[in-house]
């Protein structure tokens, strides 16, 4: 049975050979975009979860509230360091914790001559290997980490470094600069000694070190005991530095234990956050739900997002859909082809169910060819596809079965979703009607296909409305003016910077010496890079009003050369000594001159810009760290993306709060901008040669804010297009019917004097007007999804008229365009051969 059917469905490709390449080259489309969404969903999801006991594993995650307005305005991957022994000592229920802590910045190793810049370098605590299942290849998981100045590294690591050679003893250098109490840079060299090599870690882990040093390391750099989890200092209980992961007692409920947390800070921290204006509301995300949330910051890896996985999902479901929609119209629109076949195998003895059971056959037939050309596309795309957008993608050859499994699975889907509808409506045509002639059932079938050509346009207009509205939001974003200079402003970051600190204050006389440098800044953050924020109060306001307010160190320069637009009050001015922080002073309760934004002075409640001046602020108002005295306004400027509202900010004259963050910018000329960046590179060379120079432009590193928008654009386009070539196949295929079966009349009327236009009218007009019903359909869906995208900008364009009629117009073009050949042939075709057709 089995072996007639393929011949007879073979036979049938051949002989409709238009048909044939329709339908398998829409199903194809629509399988590749599915095994592509398919191995990406896969690739994304399954994170964390070969640890050993990854159901009782948490990570503590704080949701941050501003008490000003109730808002919870951060949620933090990172808390205290000295909560988990305290947590650990008050709460039974917890097994163990490990403490995760990122080196900052970028840091050098040396081993012999070999010099390296990594990224991946994490201090841990010893307990790492008994809740991270990472085994070791050599060294004692119990000790490697118990000491200081120890390190476990990767395999690919110790070949990096050691080659051949036994990794066990060896020892790496790192040097590093630090800021002492005076203000003197003072540089340090540390060793050390690895004890122990790690297997790569495993692609699906929300962390991927490639260094691992002992915990209680950093007791050196934080002048006590932190690994015992004790600090003189009660900031430590209240500052966000590090990773905290808890194993519960298994099957433990941590909603128990999440319940406990505000006993918890109520005894450690008692009201220290809120007279500073904020609240901690910890709790606990379990480890395979990390890398798919999204909305936390501070992230040691880049997170994915479980909402793109969703859309992503539906774009593809709607893609096969649109392909299934073009194998039913076609197959429907052929019934009149295959009546007479129906018919004769009908009075010959062929039941409903062998009926149907052949042409879901040929139906599955066709969905396996397509997979073939599916499987050819996806080697193609699949690469282009993650890297439009920014996704690493991975595939576990584990997976294997359950790839097979899954494609094999969406191709039966397919087959039996697209030859559903043909395989029923053919098989219950009656022998008598369809020998007679006479085909009851064609008007049905005429309806169900325009039914289906307008659920098909309707898809292909909302994505074209979506690629319109993203096009159109990311120029809009693109053409925004930001408020600040974005031309000519080469910034070297702190990467580079760190390890010529001391010779920062030179370098920028020097670097003012040359013809083609026209201004040069030193300040702790820059437009698209805020490094800090904190909580200020206005004096004599209590905590509970403090106001998060991002933070710019800057020097007297940073104004003019960022060209910011003060619009009340003055500049920071060198003559006024008290608008400054001298270096090496003790700042608590010292007052110097600060300028804030307009959205700054909205925040504290100020009637006007005018009204701020002389206003006094206190950075941290428990604390007293220093304290600004308003001397100016500035209009607002983005400091972020337009994704965001613009924030408070605050500027001023600190020496010691700036530290090792420094951001170096240099406004140049046009012209031999190579050689200008040749000459900074040589001055940091020859001042720290072990130091990689970095650099990079200010509208080009603030553009990188926009980069995930604009490779979801270009997704979109590419989806557009292919949602757009897969209707325009089925189209194209429907036209050629419909001509084929109106070619007598068109043959008639060409006798009775129809001119060619009038023609092309009659063939274009019904699918034209299924195309404009379609429209109608999809511009109130896409209205209320893209407005909704919208909302997630804080600055964004207004959706008007113009986009939904520029998307009819488009739909209507390229369904003219796609009926218009089949339409002008049968027009022009010869009369005297229509009438003799039959």
């Amino acid at each position: 049975m089995f072996k007639n059917y393929l011949k007879i469905s073979l036979r049938n490709l051949l002989r409709y050979k238009a048909f044939s390449f329709i339908n398998i080259s829409g199903l194809a489309i629509g399988l590749c975009c599915c095994i592509i969404i398919f191995l990406h969903v896969r690739s994304e999801t399954g994170y964390d979860q070969y640890h050993k006991s990854s159901a009782n594993f948490y990570r503590l995650t704080l949701d941050v509230e501003r008490l000003s307005d109730k808002e919870i305005v951060a949620k933090s991957a990172t808390s205290s360091i000295l909560w988990p022994p305290a947590f650990k000592k008050d709460y039974p229920e917890i097994v163990d914790f490990c403490r995760i802590m990122e080196d900052n910045g970028r840091t050098i190793f040396r081993a012999g001559d070999n010099l390296f810049e990594e990224e991946n370098v994490l201090f841990s605590d010893e307990s790492v290997f008994r809740l991270f299942t990472w085994p070791l290849v050599a060294g004692n998981r119990m000790t490697a980490l118990t000491k200081p100045f120890t390190m476990v590294i990767s395999e690919t690591m110790a070949r990096k470094y050691f080659g051949d050679e036994e990794p066990l003893g060896q020892v790496l250098l790192s040097q590093d600069e630090r800021t002492t109490e005076s203000g003197e840079i003072q540089k340090i060299q540390y060793e050390f000694k690895i004890t122990g090599v790690m297997k790569d870690i495993p692609f699906k882990s929300h962390v991927k070190p490639d260094f691992l040093i002992s915990f209680i390391t950093l007791n050196r750099f934080f002048d006590a005991d932190v690994h015992a989890g004790v600090h003189p200092q009660n900031w430590y209980w209240r500052g966000t530095i590090v990773h905290n992961y808890l194993m519960l007692q298994d099957g433990f409920p941590p909603g128990e234990l999440e319940a406990k947390f505000p006993a918890f800070l109520a005894k450690y921290i008692g009201d220290a956050t809120i007279t500073r204006g904020y609240q901690y509301h910890p709790y606990l995300q379990p480890i395979s739900g990390i890398h798919l949330e999204s909305s936390v910051d501070g992230t040691i890896e880049p997170s994915g997002d479980l909402d793109q996985l969703y859309l992503f999902s539906i774009i593809a479901f709607f893609i096969l859909v649109i392909a299934c929609i073009n194998f039913m119209n076609l197959s429907t629109a052929r019934s009149g082809t295959r009546s007479k076949e129906v018919g004769v195998r009908k009075v010959l003895g062929a039941d409903r169910k062998r009926l149907v059971r052949q042409f879901m056959g040929e139906s599955i037939i066709l969905s396996f060819l397509a997979l073939i050309l599916a499987l050819l596309l996806v080697e193609v795309l699949n690469p282009i596809f993650h890297t439009y957008i920014g996704r690493e993608f991975y595939f576990d050859s584990n997976d294997s079965p359950l790839y097979i499994l899954g494609i094999v699975s969406i191709t039966l889907f397919v087959g039996f979703l697209a030859g559903s509808y043909p395989a029923f409506f053919l098989s219950g045509f009656r022998p008598a009607c369809v020998l007679r002639g006479a085909l009851a059932s064609a008007s049905k079938g005429a309806i169900f296909r325009k039914v289906l050509v307008v659920s098909q346009f309707a898809i292909t207009v909302f994505f074209i409305i979506g690629t319109l509205t993203v096009y159109n939001q990311i120029r809009f974003m693109r053409r925004q003016d930001l408020g600040f200079k974005q031309s000519q402003v080469l910034v070297i970051p702190p990467e580079t910077n760190r390890l010529a600190l001391d010779q920062l204050g030179s370098f920028r006389n020097d670097f003012l010496t040359h013809s083609r440098i026209k201004g040069v800044t030193i300040s702790s953050a820059i437009p698209g890079r805020v490094i800090r924020s904190d909580i200020w109060g206005e004096k004599g306001k209590s905590g509970e009003e403090g106001v998060s307010v991002n933070e710019f160190a800057v020097d007297y320069d940073f104004i003019k050369m960022y060209g910011l637009e003060l619009i009340t009050g003055r500049n920071f001015q060198q003559e006024m000594i008290t608008d400054a922080v001298p270096a090496g002073l003790d700042t608590n309760g010292y007052e110097i001159a600060g300028i804030i934004n307009e959205a700054a002075v909205k925040r504290f409640g100020w009637i006007s810009a005018e009204d701020a001046l002389g206003k006094q602020l206190i950075r941290d108002p428990a604390a007293n760290d220093f304290r600004c005295r308003v001397v100016g306004v500035l209009k607002d400027f983005h400091f972020t993306s337009l994704h965001e509202a613009i924030e408070p900010a605050i500027l001023f004259i600190n020496p010691n709060y700036v530290a090792n963050n420094r951001f170096l910018s240099l406004e140049i000329f046009p012209g031999d901008v190579s050689n200008t960046i040749e000459f900074v590179r040589n001055k940091f060379s020859a001042a720290s040669p072990e130091a990689p120079f970095q650099f990079f432009f200010i509208d080009e590193d603030f553009g990188r804010l926009y980069e995930q928008d604009e490779r979801m654009m270009e997704v979109y386009g590419y989806i557009s297009v292919l949602t757009i070539l897969v209707a325009c196949l089925g189209l194209f295929g429907l036209a050629s019917f419909s001509a084929e079966q109106r070619t007598k009349e068109v043959g008639i009327r060409k006798v009775l004097g129809a001119s060619v236009t009038s023609l092309l009218s009659l063939l274009s007009k019904d699918f034209l007007k299924v195309v404009e019903v379609a429209n109608i359909i999809a511009w109130p869906i896409a209205y209320y999804l893209m407005n909704k995208w919208l909302q997630g900008f804080a600055y964004r364009f207004e959706l008007g008229p113009g986009t939904f009629l520029f998307s009819a117009f488009l739909a209507l073009l390229i369904a003219l365009l796609t009926v218009s050949y089949q339409a002008f042939k049968a027009a022009l075709a010869n009369p005297i051969a229509a009438l003799r057709y039959e």
